[in-house]
């Protein structure tokens, strides 16, 4: 990653530097990074260009910054003790993986948009974050599955979960997350993990 000279986390406000990311990603993941200017930003945020320009020397830097930005993903798995997987622990990773599309959904946007642009940053961390889903879906499936089966499996699951995640995010743009908590979305979801992703019964059931 290209980063100035100073590091955008050394100078200023802490909480300053966060409203300008929160007003970034917004504006990014509704307008696009190409059509959203550093003025647009800075007004969103209450600033004078130079003030923004003291936190960050280029949109550029901004983006990165996004990048760079802590994964909830790690923390919310505690939410789903490791387990032999079964269709209600299944059901479970289902509502972490919907839970944590919802939280990050503006990165998201900027994440799709940036890939489609063909931006090498976006395209890395893609596969970052898809290899992050494989590290913590491939315990469960490995306690039904044999190697080579639950990595089909696993992958299987990512690819569901993403494309449904990312139609429904372009189809109702800022109101996702609203979308996500309705239990019949994540009903949807659940139904077509179970038949994209039969669970071995334990003998005698």
């Amino acid at each position: 990653m290209t980063t100035s000279a100073v590091a955008p986390a050394t100078r200023g406000n802490d909480a300053t530097r966060k409203r300008i990311l929160q007003a970034a990603m917004e504006l990014f993941g509704r307008d696009g990074f190409d059509a959203t200017t550093v003025r647009a930003i800075a007004l969103r945020c209450n600033l004078t260009d130079p003030a923004l320009y003291y936190y960050f020397e280029t949109k550029r830097d901004i983006l990165t910054a996004l990048w760079d930005l802590p994964s909830p993903l790690e923390q919310m798995r505690a939410a789903v003790p490791e387990r032999k997987l079964d269709e209600a622990t299944l059901m479970e990773l289902v509502d972490w993986m919907l839970n944590g599309a919802a939280r990050q959904d503006a990165l998201n946007r900027i994440l799709m948009r940036s890939v489609l642009n063909g931006d090498a940053t976006a395209l890395a961390l893609r596969e970052t974050k898809r290899a992050h889903w494989h590290r913590i879906l491939t315990p469960y499936f490995l306690t039904v599955f044999f190697p080579d089966e639950a990595a089909v499996r696993v992958e299987a699951s990512i690819m569901l979960s993403l494309g449904y995640i990312y139609i429904a995010q372009m189809e109702h743009v800022n109101d996702f997350p609203q979308v996500a908590a309705e239990p019949a979305f994540r009903e949807r979801i659940r139904q077509l993990m179970c038949l994209a992703i039969p669970i071995p019964r334990a003998e005698g059931n």
